[in-house]
């Protein structure tokens, strides 16, 4: 949010922005200065040279947008839209948007784009939204040219093409947008609109991921641990997927227990690896929570445990986990933890089954059972 008011002032008036002390743009402001009343207002939402306080803002946004000030009417639809100083108001804001916009202002444009693609203030309309990103993106706005990138990809409100889209991801990239580089990076690591790459995804994977972008970093270390792009590395994988799961991103923190439980890129420690895998399960990740299902069942780095084990194990069959599946199976059809129930093994098995389990096929055949 405040790097929409930083970017307002700084690209749509340059000229004004920190050229002048707070008391300067202060006095200009109270003389009824349009241009210096919207820096003021910005100058309060940031809390620079002054302690942030929204209402002032309000007053001092209100006031320039009132005198038809295009930055003015931005700021105010921003505090609007974001109940900063007022209660929030999607009407209010997408009425100081489009006056904004109207005025060519790319961060109003970007904001009332916003307000289309979301149906707020205004009715839905995706036709609506990628017109303005573009008008915003066309200026050189970098979070409008990602969404423009955005509405190709899918196909809202413009034809989908793979091929623009990664053209207006990489002007975005190229501006330093670490979204987008994550965006032009999986552009290239799955061929979505130019040849596969890993070499070149992986390239602007790290750039997004030196940003501190967390799906760009796990994204480095799945290439570091397959050996996509760069020779196979299980210390560079762990280090990048520690980055993504410090940040809380599950897929990363369930990678995370996976290598401390196999010892890849880091000592093996059964202990850690359930600290980890917790982590990703308390996040709904299947994998975590069959693996975590595991740690119970052998008793690896928690006391053995099979009520538990089946209690994660069937958090992860709801999430699809053939693996899981499979192994609720074992549980029951060999009573372990539970009283031993055959037909309900033998159902678990048989939705593992259908659901690409090899194991459970193997003992099905065994048994001479169908699925």
């Amino acid at each position: 949010m405040k790097g929409w008011l930083f970017f307002f002032v700084v690209l749509c008036f340059p000229v004004l922005a920190f050229a002048q002390s707070f008391d300067d743009y202060k006095q200009a402001a109270e003389q009824g200065d349009a241009d210096c009343q919207a820096v003021l207002g910005y100058l309060y939402v940031e809390g620079k040279s002054v302690e942030q306080n929204y209402s002032e803002a309000l007053k001092w946004f209100t006031k320039s947008a009132n005198q038809n000030n295009a930055i003015g009417q931005t700021g105010l639809g921003l505090l609007y839209s974001q109940g900063l100083g007022v209660v929030k108001n999607y009407i209010e804001a997408a009425k100081w948007f489009k006056l904004g916009a109207e005025q060519g202002n790319s961060g109003a444009q970007y904001g009332l784009a916003t307000c289309y693609e979301n149906g707020r203030g205004v009715a839905l309309d995706y036709s609506e939204a990628a017109k303005w990103y573009r008008k915003a993106a066309e200026q050189g706005n970098a979070d409008a040219q990602l969404q423009l990138g955005i509405c190709y990809k899918t196909g809202r409100g413009v034809a989908q093409s793979d091929i623009l889209a990664l053209d207006w991801y990489r002007k975005s990239a190229e501006k330093g947008n670490a979204k987008a580089m994550y965006n032009v990076g999986t552009s290239y690591l799955y061929g979505n609109g130019v040849a596969r790459n890993y070499t070149e995804a992986l390239k602007w994977l790290k750039e997004s991921g030196n940003r501190g972008f967390p799906d760009a970093q796990h994204n480095v270390g799945v290439c570091y641990y397959f050996g996509r792009g760069v020779a196979q590395d299980y210390s560079e994988a762990f280090k990048w997927y520690m980055k993504a799961a410090q940040q809380g991103f599950a897929m990363s923190q369930s990678n995370i227990g996976l290598c401390y439980k196999m010892g890849q890129g880091v000592t093996q420690n059964y202990v850690e690896a359930v600290k980890w895998y917790r982590k990703a399960a308390d996040q709904g990740v299947a994998d975590a929570q069959a693996n975590l299902g595991n740690c119970y069942f052998h008793g690896q780095g928690v006391a053995q445990n099979y009520t538990e084990a089946l209690r994660w194990y069937k958090k992860a069959a709801t999430n699809n986990s053939f693996n899981a599946q499979y192994n609720i199976g074992v549980i029951y059809y060999n009573g372990l933890g539970v009283k031993a129930n055959q037909n309900e093994g033998l159902k678990w098995w048989k939705i593992a089954a259908k659901n690409g389990s090899q194991d459970a096929k193997k003992v099905l055949i065994e048994i001479n059972e169908k699925w």
